[in-house]
């Protein structure tokens, strides 16, 4: 708040506001860009309510990785996020929701720092990041698939497909067109031949 005050209502450049704090310029711009995304999202009147300061550290996380910065859409001269889409589901993923049934409520599935800061890795890979925004999957589930897609070859690739079939909804399947479920029986088939040639070839 003091860097956002000095720069904004004292008009003292950057990095005279830094020198006078005794810290890098870089990470008083980062200071600066968390404390005014905490700011928009106390702002916001569907989150404003959770928006409470203790959410800062999580913010100082996020804007310091340049992958986050674009997905949530930093605008620089704004110092606001402004994808609409994305970043309601990154205010959900940093706060407590409670269970629309029982009303019990569901910690935030990124709840430290090392959390906010695996957003990297998770989002180099779509199938991990659709995980982490399903709200029926959990965190470590997201990042084991960004993990495992890291290691390259055949094997995360199929744990990448199992995870995308896994992912399908009851309403999802409903959907489903004929030349997609041809794809699902081309998969089976090659499934099974694989596994029978593994059982042939061990029994040799």
């Amino acid at each position: 708040m003091l860097i956002s005050q000095l720069i904004d209502d004292f008009h003292l450049p950057l990095q005279e506001t830094a020198a006078k704090l005794s810290m890098t310029t870089r990470e008083a711009n980062r200071r600066r860009r968390a404390f005014k995304a905490l700011e928009q999202m106390q702002e916001d009147e569907e989150f404003q309510e959770v928006a409470d300061p203790e959410l800062y550290y999580k913010f100082h996380e996020a804007v310091g990785i340049p992958g986050v910065r674009e997905w949530l859409g930093w605008s620089e001269n704004e110092l606001r996020f402004t994808n609409d889409d994305m970043r309601p589901q990154f205010y959900e993923l940093i706060t407590q929701r409670y269970d629309g049934e029982t009303n019990r409520p569901i910690p935030a599935k990124l709840q430290t720092r090392e959390d906010v800061s695996n957003l990297r890795r998770i989002l180099r890979d779509e199938n991990a990041k659709a995980v982490l925004l399903d709200p029926s999957r959990t965190f470590n589930e997201a990042l084991a698939l960004a993990i495992s897609s890291e290691s390259g070859g055949w094997i995360s690739q199929v744990k990448a497909a199992i995870s995308a079939i896994e992912g399908l909804k009851v309403k999802d399947v409903k959907l489903i067109s004929d030349g997609e479920l041809q794809l699902l029986e081309n998969l089976r088939a090659l499934l099974s031949e694989r596994i029978e040639d593994r059982e042939r070839l061990s029994s040799e």
